[in-house]
C-alpha cells in the first residue's frame, strides 16, 4: 500500500468546505463545476502536459501500542512521480512510482537494519518500493476515481470527498480516506495539499507549484516482523511538488541515482490490450 497514495480512492468527485461559497478569479476555475474541479485537482495533485511531477517528502514513523505513548520508530525521505494522461475513453491515466528510504530517528543517518524498539529483535530495514508500472493506479473523471485494478463494470459508488480552504492568496486541498475492507486494519490516510491560489487558477501554467502534509495510519511495517502483535503506526510527511527531479535535495537524488536510477520516472502510459 502507498505511503500516500493520492492515486487509491474510488468513486465520485464531492466538493465541501467553502470552495462553493467563494467566487474564482476571472478566467480561473469554477471549482463547483464537476469537470472544472477535476482539472483543478489535477493540476494541483500532478500536471496535464503528460509529463512527469515529483513530490519530495520527509517525515517521521511513530508505534501505537494500547496504553501506551506513541513509541518513535524512524524518520523517512521519500519520492512520489505521478504522470497524468488523458485516454481515448476522456478518463486520466495516472501511473506513479514511490520511493521511500528510511532513516534513524535521532540522526537521519540512512538505516540498513535496526532494533526494533518493540520487540528488542534487530531487523534489516528494508526501502519503500510502490508502482513503477505502466499500469495505471487510477483513473480520473467526473465521476471520481476509479482505481486501475477495478474494471469499469465493477466500480462502487464510494465517493471520494474533496475540500477547498482558503485564506488570503493560499489554497487549500484536504482529503479524508479509508482504505477499502480487505487489508489490515487501521488504514486510512489524511492529507492536505495547497498551492497559491494565484497560481492554480492561472490556466496558462503548465506547472503549479504545491506542498502538502499527511497522516497515514498503517498496519506494522514488514520489514519490523511483528507478525500478528497487535498495534498500528501513524506516518506523518510534508513534501513539496517540483518541476524536475534535478531539483530534489542533493542527497537525496544521490540516493535515488545510487540505488534506484530507473525510478526516477513515472512510466508512460500504455493502454490496456483489447
Amino acid at each position: 500500500m502507498q505511503r500516500r497514495e493520492f492515486l487509491a480512492a474510488a468513486g465520485g468527485l464531492v466538493l465541501a468546505g467553502n470552495a462553493l461559497a467563494r467566487p474564482s478569479p476571472a478566467g480561473g476555475y469554477d471549482l463547483s463545476d464537476p469537470e472544472q474541479s477535476l482539472a483543478a485537482m489535477l493540476r494541483l495533485q500532478s500536471r496535464l502536459d503528460d509529463l512527469d511531477a515529483p513530490w519530495w517528502y520527509f517525515g517521521r514513523i511513530y508505534g501505537m501500542l494500547e496504553g501506551q505513548a506513541p513509541i518513535p520508530l524512524v524518520r523517512f525521505e521519500g519520492t512520489e512521480i505521478i504522470r497524468i494522461t488523458r485516454t481515448a475513453d476522456g478518463e486520466f491515466a495516472a501511473t506513479g512510482v514511490t520511493t521511500s528510504f528510511f532513516q534513524g530517528f535521532h540522526d537521519k543517518a540512512l538505516l540498513e537494519s535496526m532494533v526494533n524498539p518493540v520487540t528488542g529483535r534487530r531487523v534489516t530495514v528494508e526501502p519503500n518500493l510502490i508502482g513503477g508500472t505502466a499500469v495505471p493506479a487510477v483513473y480520473y473523471s467526473t465521476r471520481g476515481a476509479r482505481p486501475g485494478r477495478v474494471a469499469p463494470g465493477d466500480w462502487p459508488e464510494d465517493r471520494l470527498k474533496l475540500t477547498w480552504d482558503h485564506h488570503e492568496e493560499n489554497l487549500w486541498m484536504s482529503l479524508d480516506r479509508t482504505y477499502p475492507p480487505g487489508i489490515p486494519q487501521p488504514a486510512g490516510e489524511s492529507s492536505v495539499m495547497r498551492a497559491r491560489e494565484e497560481d492554480l487558477h492561472d490556466r496558462t501554467r503548465v506547472f503549479v507549484p504545491a506542498t502538502f502534509s499527511s497522516t497515514y495510519f498503517a498496519p506494522w511495517p514488514r520489514w519490523m516482523e511483528m507478525g500478528d502483535h497487535p498495534g498500528y503506526v501513524i506516518w506523518h510527511a510534508d513534501g513539496v511538488k517540483l518541476d524536475t527531479v534535478a531539483r530534489m535535495p542533493a542527497h537525496f537524488l544521490g540516493w535515488m541515482e545510487s540505488r534506484f536510477p530507473e525510478r526516477l520516472a513515472a512510466k508512460p502510459y500504455q493502454p490496456p490490450s483489447s
